[in-house]
């Protein structure tokens, strides 16, 4: 600190920090605009001009700051236009004339710069704000700049110009801008069937409403994208129906086919589509039972037999498919879909796939199932999977004193807490390891 800043009011010290700190209090707008202006720190200048509220404070800081990002933002608190004006006419700072374009509201000097201003982003931003229609008309006829153009398109209002722009216009961009504003169904339609540009095409036909014309492009438009946008937008359910089955892309047949409630069309495409995705979106749907169970059988794809399979409700199919289908992840799914305990065990107990066995283990609850799926199964894998579900000690002494298997009696023992069980077991144990466990626990007790 300097000697000078004892004697200094905070605002003139030469930490700008304090400085900063003393513009807090400070409330004389002369002062503050001299701060704004000249400080040699942006962040006091810029807190500075954040307490004015003097306008003629504030056009002093314009007229005097040499900081762009200073003047920026003081002009965009100006709200004397013809002041304004002159910023756009003649600040020497592309930032600075910007900030004065987003508060200007002369319609002839925003045609003018719009027009003539050799820069570009400050055209396209004076198109922007541009709202008289007639100014904007003859912007469309005077000006060659499609960019600046484009911006112009938002703000217009008149339909016949907007027309005009969008059959006319040489950039996609700005026919789609134009486009998009347009309510008009007939020229809509025909900008739908005829333009060269897609994006145009589609931004035509999201406006469209006119359901004739909707239907005609489903059924006779060459592009994919184009009877997509429009499956999805006819009401005809005849429409969409004959999409459904007929249109030669899979994507329109797909869209076309989440819009059905008929079940009848339903399984007719779920079970005669060429294409896999085309028929699980028609399986998605269906609440048919006999259907889908024929499809969960017979479908070429397993992504479309899986696909039927979770909506089956049939426990003895499911437990068939479990048992008989050739793709595993199909298996799995029927697997998780059995609810009848017995059934589960069964296929516990009796599937040739090792995953689905434990998976079926997995479903199962009722200890004593549980126990004759350790008994039976021939897979040490499924027995441990059910023992280890198995919490009930009665149950435990039973696979202990039943099992032939040295280990899976061992495990059984180990589980047990109830003392009688554990003198049973260590006499009546089905192998030498389940009743040495027995003795060892009770030694341990």
């Amino acid at each position: 600190m300097g000697l000078l800043d004892k004697f200094r009011p905070k605002w003139q010290h030469s930490d700008w920090q304090v400085r900063l700190e003393a513009i807090a209090q400070l409330e004389d707008q002369a002062t503050l605009a001299r701060l704004a202006a000249k400080d040699a720190e942006q962040r006091v200048r810029l807190a500075s001009l954040d307490r004015l509220t003097d306008q003629a404070a504030v056009q002093q800081v314009v007229d005097s700051a040499s900081d762009p990002l200073v003047r920026s933002r003081a002009v965009g608190r100006i709200t004397d236009q013809e002041k304004i004006a002159t910023v756009v006419r003649t600040d020497p700072e592309r930032m600075v004339r910007q900030a004065a374009l987003e508060q200007c509201t002369d319609q002839q000097l925003l045609y003018t710069i719009a027009t003539s201003d050799p820069d570009m982003p400050l055209r396209k931003a004076a198109a922007q704000r541009m709202s008289d229609p007639p100014m904007l008309a003859r912007l469309f006829e005077q000006s060659t700049d499609w960019e600046v153009r484009q911006e112009a398109v938002g703000n217009l209002t008149d339909e016949d110009l907007l027309i005009d722009i969008a059959k006319t216009e040489k950039t996609a961009t700005t026919r789609l801008r134009a486009t998009q504003r347009l309510s008009d169904q007939f020229i809509l339609g025909d900008i739908a069937r005829n333009d060269s540009d897609l994006s145009v095409r589609c931004a035509a036909l999201e406006r469209l409403e006119e359901q004739s014309i909707l239907e005609e492009l489903l059924r006779d438009d060459p592009s994919r994208e184009i009877r997509l946008a429009a499956v999805r937008r006819v009401q005809s359910t005849d429409a969409y129906g004959n999409a459904a089955k007929s249109d030669k892309s899979d994507d329109v047949r797909i869209a076309a086919v989440q819009r059905i409630e008929d079940q009848a069309l339903l399984a007719s495409i779920a079970r005669t589509d060429l294409i896999s995705d085309v028929r699980m979106a028609a399986v998605m749907k269906l609440t048919d039972q006999a259907v889908l169970a024929k499809v969960a059988q017979e479908d070429s794809r397993e992504t479309v037999r899986e696909a039927a399979v979770w909506l089956l409700e049939d426990d003895a199919l499911l437990k068939r498919i479990c048992m008989t289908d050739v793709h595993n992840e199909v298996r799995m799914a029927a697997c998780e879909c059995v609810r009848d305990p017995q059934l589960l065990a069964e296929i516990a107990r009796d599937c040739l796939d090792p995953a689905v066995q434990l998976q079926a283990v997995k479903e199962l609850a009722d200890g004593h199932q549980l126990l004759a799926v350790a008994l039976s199964s021939t897979d040490g894998d499924v027995q441990r999977a059910a023992a280890m579900r198995i919490t009930d000690d009665v149950l435990l002494g039973e696979l202990a004193c039943q099992s032939t298997q040295a280990e899976l009696g061992r495990y059984a023992t180990r589980r047990i807490s109830d003392r009688t069980v554990l003198e049973h077991v260590k006499g009546n144990g089905g192998t030498y390891e389940a009743r040495k466990e027995a003795g060892t626990k009770l030694k341990g007790e």
